[in-house]
């Protein structure tokens, strides 16, 4: 009994002094949080301008924020392949924004709401001449042409563009260009009927669909290999695996980065990190309003009979895609630990700086970010969250002229047509 009692002591005061160890390392830790949230909140709302908390990082690993800014220099020159559906306008958005802020001479087309020059390169009439005759980006709808922006655009331009899943690019496509009607030949009905998409993965080479141009030689089918084309890819190598196998290597070998739009911030950290940009060049606005557009097959996914069809149509765009989206989580790979660390920061820093701009404030205060391992500290005033918020036909395009010399005559289109002008060379049951 004696020897019970006593370890029933032993074990109520071993209770006790881990409780009382617990409180008290419970109490540190809250009071040190405390002591640190304090300090950042009195650092970012210093003077009349606030700012909202954001995550520190000290953990050791690559720093490309203040200090690597000073050891690599930026890069100015690129061209940005502005794939069709792809999200592609909002990488323009920030593209413009970069060019606006280090006062770079954009190649800018002389109409307004139209491409460069598309399904051509552009010529001359079709955009403004620059003071010197030189330029550092193109961030407007082109095709990838090597040959002739080899011509035009510094040897250590980076090329750059953005892809989209295939079957998600065609929902998009589909619905865009009202393609129901077109390429089926018929109405899509809203209710009791299959989507057009079911429909059409059917029989996909049954419904192909086949667009060119009276005076140039240019054939492209959005529903096949779209993003290939833009890419530079010819209608006419669909059934060619050696022409695929050597774009994908040329296209490796060329462009400095492919983003892919399902992994968009991932792709955006890696674009800035790739560039030496700064963490303000690749925000966008996650809260700007959208025509919220519905239609039938819009959340739609294939059996897998109709994901196999349209893999054997889309051959192209499919290894496009898996090609890419290997070769972005490989570069990822390769930047080590750090860059997810970044991510949530970039992430975080990208949602606080989205909601400052929707607010009433964001024309009348200014949002300070303090500095962190990635980005020097930087300023959010109602200018900022305009252009992060705006269309680039509304102002920025405008900004981007005025550092050209201004075109007295109307918009050339060159060798093809604007926009739809096109002819239709083949369409429903013209087989393979």
């Amino acid at each position: 009994m004696f020897l019970l009692r006593v370890q029933r002591r032993r074990l109520r005061s071993f209770f006790w002094g881990a409780l009382l160890v617990s409180v008290m390392a419970t109490i540190y830790t809250v009071f040190y949080r405390s002591q640190r949230k304090l300090e950042e909140i009195s650092k970012q709302t210093s003077g009349d301008s606030y700012s909202r908390a954001l995550p520190r990082y000290e953990s050791p690993g690559r720093n490309l924020g203040v200090e690597t800014f000073r050891q690599c220099n930026p890069r100015n020159n690129f061209i940005f392949i502005k794939i069709q559906k792809t999200g592609s306008s909002t990488v323009t958005n920030l593209l413009q924004r970069y060019a606006i802020d280090r006062d770079l001479t954009v190649m800018v087309p002389t109409c307004t709401m139209c491409a460069l020059s598309w399904p051509t390169s552009p010529e001359p009439g079709m955009y403004h001449e620059s003071k010197n005759g030189e330029y550092n980006a193109i961030v407007h709808h082109t095709r990838y042409n090597k040959t002739w922006m080899e011509t035009m655009f510094s040897p250590d331009t980076a090329y750059i563009t953005v892809l989209r899943e295939p079957f998600s690019h065609l929902k998009s496509v589909f619905h865009y260009y009202h393609l129901a009607g077109k390429v089926l030949q018929r109405k899509l009905k809203t209710s009791g009927d299959e989507n057009c998409i079911q429909r059409f993965l059917k029989s996909p080479f049954e419904h192909r669909y086949v667009l060119g141009y009276k005076h140039c030689e240019v054939t492209f089918e959005r529903t096949r290999n779209f993003q290939a084309f833009d890419l530079g890819y010819k209608v006419e190598w669909a059934e060619d695996t050696g022409k695929a196998e050597q774009f994908l290597a040329d296209l490796e070998q060329d462009f400095t980065l492919v983003m892919i739009l399902e992994h968009f911030d991932e792709s955006l950290v890696l674009l800035r990190r790739l560039m030496c940009w700064e963490m303000k060049h690749i925000l966008y606005d996650k809260n700007r309003p959208k025509k919220e557009e519905t239609y039938p097959y819009k959340y739609y996914q294939p059996s897998l009979e109709e994901r196999a069809n349209h893999k054997e149509f889309n051959n192209v765009d499919y290894r496009l895609y898996e090609y890419f989206d290997r070769s972005l989580w490989n570069k990822i790979a390769s930047e080590g630990p750090s860059f997810f660390a970044e991510l949530e920061y970039y992430k975080q820093l990208n949602n606080n700086i989205s909601n400052h701009c929707a607010g009433s404030r964001a024309k009348k205060e200014t949002m300070i970010v303090p500095s962190s391992r990635w980005n020097a500290e930087f300023h959010v005033n109602g200018e900022f969250c305009y252009r992060l918020r705006t269309k680039r036909t509304k102002s920025l395009d405008g900004a981007l002229r005025a550092r050209l010399i201004k075109s007295e005559r109307k918009h050339v289109f060159g060798r093809c047509p604007p926009r739809d002008q096109y002819v239709v060379l083949k369409s429903k049951s013209v087989g393979n």
